[in-house]
């Protein structure tokens, strides 16, 4: 089977709605301003009372009503708004049992959100700035998964198991031995189909691959996969055979102890945020 061949079908992944795909676009875009994010979910009134709805709730730190969209995407932020989007569309998905991967229910799912807890923690012990986009790109990294074991029965992912222990590689390497393609690049096609930003495409294409993608929002999201791994949120078969590497390190900016931060970080936030991405 060719990549070209893989079947995206809607029982798996329905199209992403036009104002999410509207506001990833505005929030990828460098030269694009808070007004133009608070119009685009303005012109969705449910959203719109949403988005009003969560900044009001208790897990935005104060006392004082929003009653603007403007408002409320100043006090939640963007990104944070995407990515709760993106969550209401996949999290039914995510959250089903995936043996081909080793997964329980909820594995998945857990693992995504531990993802974006690191990607959103990165900003604050790196140098450089971390793109909005790296958040959803986190969360989505792995959405690949969902169609591989639509399209290959167990059986078949057995063989990538047996060759990652056998050949002593990793689980992407694995299946791009045995199929030609790895999970990484069918999630690239999702996103696509998707219409989401370049960025969030290649990180979700390169996250597993050290020798591809070497910009900010791939960097992103390679330190948050393995920090949702070191905290125990979807190790699965794939074990923890990834790794930082070094030139990560320096391109942004990690110092030594950095790491230890991020995940610490990440484990004290992970419950709070996994509880709102429920509720919304």
């Amino acid at each position: 089977m060719k990549l070209e061949d893989i079947k995206i079908d809607a029982a798996t992944l329905a199209p992403l709605p036009a104002t999410t795909v509207r506001l990833a676009q505005v929030l990828a875009d460098e030269n694009s301003s808070l007004d133009e994010a608070a119009k685009v979910i303005s012109f969705d009134q449910g959203l719109a009372a949403d988005v009003l709805r969560m900044s009001n709730s208790i897990f935005s730190a104060s006392r004082r009503r929003i009653e603007s969209v403007r408002e409320a995407v100043l006090r939640i932020g963007g990104s944070r708004i995407l990515e709760m989007l993106i969550s209401r569309h996949i999290k039914g998905p995510m959250k089903r049992t995936l043996p081909q991967y080793g997964y329980s229910e909820d594995d998945l799912w857990r693992h995504s959100v531990a993802s974006a807890v690191a990607a959103e923690g990165l900003s604050k012990i790196v140098k450089t700035s971390v793109s909005g986009v790296s958040y959803t790109a986190a969360l989505l990294h792995d959405i690949g998964k969902l169609v591989m074991i639509r399209n290959f029965p167990e059986g078949e992912m057995q063989q990538v198991f047996l060759s990652m222990q056998n050949d002593k590689i990793s689980w992407a390497e694995a299946e791009k031995q045995t199929f030609g393609f790895s999970h990484g690049d069918v999630g690239a096609r999702v996103a696509q189909a998707w219409k989401l930003p370049e960025a969030i495409e290649n990180a979700i294409r390169f996250h597993n691959d050290p020798h591809n993608g070497y910009d900010l929002v791939t960097d992103t999201v390679r330190v948050a996969n393995i920090t949702a791994r070191a905290l125990g949120q979807g190790v699965g078969l794939e074990g923890m055979g990834v790794a930082v590497d070094e030139k990560i390190y320096e391109r942004l900016g990690i110092a030594d102890d950095g790491f230890d931060k991020l995940c610490l970080d990440a484990a004290l936030r992970f419950q709070e945020v996994l509880e709102m991405y429920e509720s919304f």
